[in-house]
């Protein structure tokens, strides 16, 4: 297993690899045949401060589509540390404590948005949340936006009661997967799959999501936007296959961090 910190240095021996805020790892799993990269955000900065991860989103982008970026063109031009794709693109956005939109429903039936509270707790929120934004916004949360769904919640699997059905079957087969995880002392895990043939990966389905997640130690997870929208962008590196075009396809809304390292 090769760890690295955030400006790529390959760390060995008895390093501490938590020397800098974000430490990652390439693995494989061997179960789906896919190759993945995890990270590991540190909620406590060396510094001291607090770092959390929250929602960017491109008002206006779900029906004017020439607004929306990759996440690499996001990093180039806002100087984020660290960004991934995040929701699908229509539903619930919270953005600081501002609602983008909180009147669309998506197309795909049982998307559970996820939630940042202004403690940088991951949650999640409800099924049926038009017109509840600023409620939300009034009992903590700071960030919204519609990925999937949650699939660790509590340590185990999260099991959709028999009144929400997931209709949208691509999520239960393999494919990229991209997914927002979050570790009992409060730090944060971003876990990027490659899938469908892709970097020779198969992919991963949401029960091989599950199973890394709960081998990982993570209390709660999130399923994002996957497929060829999956993409994690780390000081400006592209950790993943480019699915679409030379940077990627284009989306609305990402999971930002600030960061605080200085490249070497």
């Amino acid at each position: 297993m090769q760890i690295y910190n955030i400006s790529g240095k390959l760390l060995t021996g008895n390093q501490n690899i938590f020397d800098e805020n974000i430490v990652f790892r390439y693995a494989f799993d061997s179960v789906s045949n896919t190759n993945y990269t995890v990270f590991r955000i540190n909620k406590k900065r060396i510094d001291g401060a607090n770092q959390f991860p929250f929602a960017r989103c491109i008002p206006n982008s779900a029906s004017d589509t020439s607004l929306m970026k990759t996440p690499y063109d996001l990093a180039i031009q806002e100087g984020w540390l660290l960004v991934t794709n995040g929701g699908i693109g229509t539903g619930l956005m919270i953005e600081n404590s501002v609602v983008i939109d909180d009147t669309t429903q998506p197309a795909q039936t049982g998307v559970i948005p996820l939630s940042i509270d202004q403690n940088g707790n991951l949650g999640y929120l409800d099924v049926d949340y038009i017109g509840k934004g600023q409620t939300y916004i009034n009992q903590g949360i700071v960030s919204a936006m519609c990925g999937f769904f949650p699939i660790i919640v509590n340590y185990d699997d999260f099991n959709y009661p028999t009144d929400i059905p997931d209709t949208d079957t691509q999520s239960w087969q393999y494919a990229q997967r991209q997914i927002i995880g979050q570790f009992g002392n409060g730090d944060y895990m971003l876990l990027t799959s490659e899938g469908r043939s892709f970097d020779n990966s198969v992919g991963l389905t949401m029960g091989d999501a599950q199973r890394i997640c709960k081998t990982l130690g993570v209390k709660f997870a999130y399923n994002l936007d996957g497929g060829g929208s999956t993409q994690t962008v780390i000081g400006k590196r592209i950790v993943n296959s480019v699915y679409e075009g030379t940077s990627g396809r284009k989306r609305g809304t990402f999971i930002v961090f600030n960061g605080t390292t200085v490249f070497r």
